[in-house]
């Protein structure tokens, strides 16, 4: 079996050509694509965990003020100021509204 030199067969090779263009047109695309889905992905993830961390802010925060609030708790008690965590601590201080 004989095969025909290239010459033979007029645009074949430029259809071959432009046909590894798009395909790397397309994978450039997809690429972008999965590289945007990351970067959101990430973003959310930060998002969310910022999120959690206000979250336990403000519960560590009504807890001083709760403990503070308290009616038989006094200025300097040792209940004002507490490490729940190596982490996580809070410091109530009773003043007056004046």
């Amino acid at each position: 079996m004989t095969v025909a030199p290239p010459e033979s067969f007029p645009g074949k090779g430029s259809l071959r050509g432009s046909a590894l263009v798009a395909i790397l047109w397309i994978i450039a695309i997809l690429s972008i694509a999965v590289f945007s889905a990351t970067q959101f992905l990430f973003i959310e993830l930060e998002s969310e965990s910022n999120a959690s961390a206000l979250f336990h802010a403000e519960l560590l925060a009504d807890r001083g003020i709760a403990i503070a609030s308290h009616p038989q708790v006094e200025k300097g008690d040792p209940l004002l100021v507490q490490t729940v965590n190596a982490n996580d601590s809070f410091a109530a201080r009773i003043s007056s509204e004046g």
